[in-house]
């Protein structure tokens, strides 16, 4: 489930089946013109020399860039907002 807090914040809840630990990353829309973020047509899993847009790396995030979000589940089927 997402839900628009305000015109920059998206909230998602999420459940896991089993413990394990959550990543999430947003990426621009594939027609975006912005240049500096990945688009969505340009993330991909098969090369790690691609550099961020990279789906692990994407999608991890980096403190730099203060784009981290993750959040370790401990139980399944729990809301994780």
């Amino acid at each position: 489930r997402q839900e628009s807090i305000d015109d920059e914040v998206i909230e998602l809840t999420l459940q896991l089946n089993e413990p394990g630990t959550l990543w999430c990353a947003a990426a621009d829309p594939s027609a975006s013109t912005v240049s500096e973020n990945c688009k969505g047509a340009e993330i991909q899993d098969t090369n790690v020399a691609f550099g961020s847009c990279y789906f692990e790396t994407f999608i991890k995030g980096g403190l730099a860039d203060s784009t981290v979000f993750r959040s370790d589940v401990y139980e399944a089927y729990r809301d994780v907002k």
